[in-house]
C-alpha cells in the first residue's frame, strides 16, 4: 500500500516536471509543431504517469534529485527524530473500562483510502454515463438511406478502411460522433443527414473515420483509465484536456491532407456551420465527437485556414524533441556507483544537538573539526570541555569521544590534545544508538499484531513481549528486555491489563511507562524497565565515578582502614579490615606511588557473573605507578540499600 502511494506521488511529480517542459517547448516551437506531434508530446506525460520504476539510467533528468556526485547524504535536524524524544506522531491511548485498545493509523492508509474513494467514484460515473448511452444506441436501427451509405463507403475507400460501420441517428447526442472500436457506430443528431449537404456530410464522415483509423477511441479509454488513477492530480486533467484538443486538430489536418486544396475552405465552413447549429458534446470515454471542445474552435478554424503540409525540417525537429524528452524523462534516476550512505558525522551532530549539547568555538578556519559538549570554557586559546564529541567530517569517516579534556588552539586552525579521558563504554552506546540495527531502531520497526493481558504480572508481560519481538523481527533476533530487580519483587510487581493491535513494540513500552508506574531506557544491547523516577543509566555512572574517585584518594593516601570502612557490605563480608590492609600494603610496595590515572571505561550493569542481580558500575582506569606504567585498575561499585554507591571489588593488573 505504501509503495503504491509513493509510486503515485513520485510519478505525479515527475509527470508535472515533464508537462512543464512540454508546455514550454510548445510555446517556443509553436509554429513548427503540428497538432499531431503536439499530441505525441503530451502522450509522453501519460506514459510517464504509468511508468514503473524499472529503467534507471545515468542520463535521466531525475538524477538531479539524487546526490549526483556520490557524496554522503546530509540529514538536516528536522529530518532526524532523536532517540530520546517523544513519539509525537503516535495516536493517543483511549481507555475503555479496564482494557486499553490502541491502533496505529498510518497516513499512507488514509491517503490510500481517500484515493480509492475518489477513483471508485469517478470510475462509476464514467461507466454509468457510457452504459446509459450505449444501451440506448444499440437498440436503435441503423439508417438505410442508400445515398448516405454510398457516401460512407466512398469515404472508407478513400481512407482505405475495411471495417464495417453503421450510421445511427440518436436524440441523445447533439453533434456527430463515433462510438465503439469493436463494432463502431457513426452517430448523427436527428435529421442532420437531411439538413447538411452531401459535401458537408462527406467532411463529417472523413473526420470521424480518421478517428476510427487512428484507434482514437481505444486510446481514449486508456487515457480515461489513467485519469481515474490520477483523479487527484490537476496536471493529469490539464494534459488530457490538451490531448483531446490536439487530437481534434490532428484529425482536421488529416482530412485536409486528403481532400483537394479547393475543398479545404468548404471543410472549414462545415465546422463553422456545425458549431452554429449544435452545442458541444460532453466528452465520453467510448466516443469521439467532432465538436468535443468548443473553446478550441478558434484555433481549429485558424489552423484550417492556414493549413500547409509540414516541411521535412519540422518533422525532424518534432521527432528529435519526442526522442530527447522520452530519452531523458521516461528513465529513472540511477543510484550512484557506490551505495549512498548516511553521513554518520552529520547524524551524530544532529543527535547531540537535539539532546542538549552545545557547539564549542573552534578555530574559524578549521571547518572540518568540531567540538560539541554539554559544558565548555575557552580561555587563553584553550578549550576545556566535559562530555563532548570530536569528529572529522568526511566520507563516512568520524571519531566520537565522550568524556572530558583540554584542547590547545594552534596557528593555522589546528588543535592539539593537551589532556583527555574518554568514556569508551558510553561512546560505544552512542554509536549503537545511531545504528540502523540498534535496539531503538527495532523498537520502531517491530510491529506486534495482537496481544491481550488482564491482570498479568509485569515479568510475564515482559517475557511475552520478548517472544513476540523475536517472532516479528525480520532478523529473528528480537529485543532483550530486562526488569530491574526491584520490579521482580512480588510486592512491587504491577499487574498489567492491556489489549493491543498492530502497534510498534516501542509504543507498547511507552504505554507501560505511562500507566504502570515504571519507565524504560534503551541500553547498548537491551531495554531496561525500571521503577518510575529512576535515574538514567549515565547518572548512576557519574555518581559512581565520583564515589570511586573519593575512595581511590583514600588508597592513594595510604588510609586503607578507612577505604575498607567506606566499601560496600559485599566487600566487607569477603575480607576483614586486617586482611584488607595487608593486601593493599602489598600492592603499594609492589607498584609504588601513583603518578597518573585516567578513566578507560565505565559501564552500568544490572547483573554480573557470580553476583546477584542489582545495580553495578564497572570502571576501568589506565594508571601509571612509580614502579609500573600501563597498569589497569578495575573497580566494581554497587548501589547499597541506602542508594549510595560503594566499592564492591578492586583489582590491579
Amino acid at each position: 500500500m505504501e509503495h503504491f502511494v509513493r509510486w503515485l506521488l513520485e510519478n505525479s511529480l515527475k509527470a508535472g516536471v515533464l508537462a512543464l517542459m512540454i508546455w514550454a517547448l510548445q510555446i517556443i516551437f509553436a509554429k513548427r509543431l503540428t497538432p499531431r506531434w503536439k499530441y505525441f508530446l503530451w502522450s509522453l506525460v501519460a506514459l510517464r504517469l504509468v511508468m514503473p520504476n524499472l529503467f534507471p539510467a545515468q542520463f535521466s533528468l531525475f538524477n538531479i534529485l539524487n546526490d549526483s556526485k556520490g557524496n554522503p547524504v546530509v540529514l538536516t535536524r528536522s529530518a532526524i527524530t532523536p532517540l530520546v524524544s517523544e513519539l509525537k506522531s503516535r495516536p493517543a491511548v483511549k481507555a475503555f473500562g479496564a482494557v486499553v485498545t490502541r491502533k496505529r493509523i498510518s497516513p499512507w492508509k488514509i491517503f490510500f483510502g481517500l484515493w480509492a474513494l475518489g477513483a471508485l467514484t469517478l470510475l462509476t460515473m464514467i461507466l454509468w454515463r457510457n452504459h446509459r448511452l450505449s444501451s440506448k444506441v444499440v437498440t436503435q436501427r441503423p439508417l438505410t438511406h442508400q445515398p448516405l451509405l454510398d457516401l460512407l463507403e466512398d469515404c472508407k475507400a478513400q481512407m482505405k478502411l475495411h471495417v464495417p460501420v453503421s450510421v445511427v441517428e440518436s436524440p441523445l447526442i447533439s453533434s456527430p460522433a463515433l462510438m465503439g472500436f469493436i463494432r463502431p457506430r457513426l452517430l448523427l443528431p436527428p435529421r442532420m443527414s437531411h439538413l447538411l449537404s452531401i459535401d458537408s456530410m462527406r467532411h463529417v464522415f472523413l473526420h470521424e473515420l480518421t478517428h476510427l483509423k487512428r484507434n482514437d477511441i481505444a486510446a481514449n479509454w486508456l487515457l480515461t483509465a489513467i485519469q481515474v488513477i490520477y483523479w487527484f492530480n490537476p496536471v493529469a486533467w490539464y494534459v488530457f484536456m490538451r490531448m483531446r484538443a490536439e487530437r481534434e486538430q490532428a484529425c482536421d489536418q488529416a482530412v485536409l491532407a486528403i481532400i483537394d486544396e479547393k475543398e479545404r475552405k468548404d471543410y472549414g465552413l462545415t465546422i463553422i456551420n456545425l458549431l452554429a447549429s449544435s452545442p458541444g458534446q460532453y466528452p465520453i470515454a467510448g466516443m469521439t465527437g467532432i465538436l468535443e471542445d468548443q473553446q478550441q474552435m478558434v484555433k481549429r478554424i485558424t489552423m484550417i485556414k492556414n493549413f500547409r503540409i509540414m516541411p521535412v525540417r519540422n518533422v525532424i525537429l518534432a521527432v528529435s524533441l519526442l526522442f530527447l524528452l522520452g530519452f531523458f524523462c521516461l528513465s529513472e534516476a540511477q543510484s550512484n556507483s557506490r551505495p549512498v550512505k548516511l553521513d554518520m558525522t552529520q547524524k551524530v551532530l544532529a543527535y547531540l544537538t537535539e539532546t542538549g549539547y552545545k557547539k564549542a568555538p573552534m578555530p574559524a578556519d578549521d571547518k572540518f573539526n568540531q567540538l560539541y559538549a554539554r559544558d565548555f570554557s575557552v580561555e587563553n586559546g584553550k578549550i576545556e570541555f566535559t562530555d563532548g564529541v570530536i569528529h572529522t567530517l568526511g566520507h563516512d569517516i568520524f571519531q566520537i569521544h565522550l568524556g572530558r579534556g583540554v584542547y590547545q588552539c594552534l596557528p593555522g586552525g589546528k588543535t592539539e590534545v593537551m589532556s583527555a579521558s574518554f568514556d569508551q563504554a558510553r561512546t560505544r552506546d552512542l554509536i549503537a544508538y545511531l545504528s540502523d540495527s540498534s535496539v531503538s531502531g527495532k523498537l520502531k520497526k517491530i510491529i506486534i499484531p495482537h496481544l491481550e493481558f488482564e491482570k498479568i504480572p509485569l515479568p510475564n508481560v515482559v517475557e511475552m513481549l520478548e517472544q513476540q519481538s523475536r517472532q516479528f523481527d525480520q532478523q529473528r533476533q528480537g529485543v532483550k528486555i530486562n526488569l530491574d530487580p526491584e520490579l521482580q519483587q512480588p510486592e512491587k510487581t504491577p499487574s498489567v491489563t492491556l489489549a493491543i493491535d498492530d502497534i510498534a513494540l516501542g509504543d507498547v513500552l511507552k504505554y507501560l511507562s505511562k500507566t504502570e508506574g515504571v519507565q524504560y531506557r534503551i541500553e547498548a544491547d537491551k531495554v531496561m524497565i525500571v521503577p518510575e523516577g529512576s535515574k538514567t543509566p549515565y547518572e548512576p555512572v557519574s555518581l559512581a565515578k565520583n564515589a570511586a574517585a573519593e575512595w581511590l584518594s583514600l588508597l592513594d593516601d595510604g588510609e586503607y582502614a578507612d577505604s575498607w570502612s567506606e566499601a560496600s557490605e559485599h566487600l566487607k563480608k569477603g575480607v576483614d579490615v586486617k586482611e584488607w590492609e595487608m593486601k593493599m600494603e602489598a600492592i603499594s610496595s609492589r607498584l609504588g606511588k601513583i603518578d597518573e590515572r585516567g578513566v578507560k571505561s565505565a559501564a552500568y550493569q544490572t547483573s554480573l557473573p557470580g553476583a546477584p542481580d542489582g545495580k553495578y558500575v564497572v570502571i576501568q582506569y589506565h594508571t601509571s605507578f612509580e614502579k609500573r606504567s600501563g597498569a589497569l585498575e578495575t573497580i566494581t561499585l554497587v548501589q547499597d540499600q541506602d542508594k549510595k554507591w560503594r566499592v564492591g571489588d578492586y583489582t590491579v593488573k
